[in-house]
This record gives structure tokens, C-alpha cells and sequence, in this order.
């Protein structure tokens, strides 16, 4: 895999609002850690410190261990906080080595953050989960109109919507275009009274 330096690095998020949000920021050199941190900070106006480290078998290209830190401060932290953070930059480089020298994440983090008296106060497995279904999509068709549902209903005879996140489509046939519209119909009925 090849990260360029030229272009912009966009992230989408999901905030359950009518439109996700979308931030952007130029890449600065193709090491994804600093391009992340950049866009932390420009696009979040959130100072971050991020590393992301990768320990690999010269001869078989294995994967001896990796890992990733992202540390932001939270508001009203105190600046001598974040100063110690920042003091332990040349520390935090070795996190994946220590993880390959069989230290739990837990061991590893604690001693490159040693003197920030870090507590874990909650451990998950990260996972992926997009939270689009059929009922939210079905919103998104009433809420066209009545115009663009026709549209879909005469012309294309159905629609299929794809969610931006997860790529999974969503097949709606003539007959059920027909009951979204007729629901908005109701809806807006229902609104006039």
C-alpha cells in the first residue's frame, strides 16, 4: 500500500443528522499519523497526538505487532498536562515494539505515558456497526417529496439506495415507492389539520 502526499484526506461521519459530516484537510507528507494529526487540528480545531507503528519480518513481510495512539485533550485540560504529553513523543514511538516483546496494550501504555497517571476506565473491542436499515431509508424516500417520488414511481419503476457508509443497497419496488407516497400524502394531510 502507497499514501501519497499530494490530495486531501477526507473524513465522513455519521452524527445522525440529516446530512453526515464531512471534514478535509490537505496531506502534508503521506505519513498517515501526521496527516491525521493535521487533520485534527485543522478540520476539528483539535490538538492531537497520533502514532501508528507497524513491526514487520524483513524476510516474510509478517506482521510482528502494530499499534496506534490518539491522544487529545479534553477541554479545560491543564497546559502542564498537555506539555507532559508531548514530552513523552520519543517514548510513545515504541509502542508496537513493546507490544512485540509480549507487553499487554495496557503494560505498553503505561510505561510510554509513564507520569501521566493514565487509568483505563473502559476496555471494547472495536468493531464496525453502521446503523442504516430499510426504516431510515424508507424516511429518506418520503422526505424527496411528492415530485421526486413520482419521478422514481413513473420513470424508474423503483430505486435503490446505497448507504455511503457500509455500501449496502436498498431495493425499493413500484408498489412499496407507492406506499411511501402515500404515506407522505397522509403525513401531509395530517399537517394541514
Amino acid at each position: 500500500m502507497a499514501v501519497g502526499w499530494f490530495g486531501e484526506l477526507t473524513v465522513v461521519k455519521d452524527l445522525s443528522m440529516r446530512e453526515p459530516y464531512v471534514g478535509r484537510c490537505e496531506l502534508v507528507s503521506g505519513e498517515i499519523a501526521e496527516d491525521f494529526a493535521r487533520y485534527f487540528t485543522v478540520s476539528e480545531q483539535t490538538p492531537s497526538l497520533v502514532y501508528l507503528g507497524v513491526r514487520m519480518d524483513a524476510q516474510s513481510g509478517t506482521v510482528l505487532s502494530s499499534g496506534g495512539l490518539l491522544l487529545q485533550p479534553l477541554p479545560g485540560c491543564p497546559e502542564e498536562h498537555i506539555e507532559l504529553a508531548m514530552a513523552r513523543v520519543e517514548s510513545i514511538k515504541n509502542l508496537s515494539t513493546l507490544l512485540e516483546n509480549g507487553r499487554t496494550l495496557q503494560e505498553a501504555l503505561h510505561e510510554v505515558l509513564d507520569g501521566l497517571n493514565i487509568e483505563v476506565t473502559e476496555t471494547t473491542m472495536p468493531r464496525f456497526l453502521c446503523d442504516c436499515s430499510r426504516e431510515r431509508l424508507e424516511r429518506v424516500l418520503i422526505s424527496l417529496g411528492k415530485e421526486e417520488l413520482e419521478d422514481l414511481i413513473e420513470k424508474d419503476k423503483g430505486a435503490t439506495l446505497t448507504c455511503h457508509f457500509c455500501n449496502t443497497a436498498y431495493s425499493f419496488d413500484e408498489a412499496e415507492l407507492k406506499a411511501l407516497l402515500e404515506e407522505s400524502l397522509r403525513k401531509d394531510d395530517d399537517a394541514e389539520v
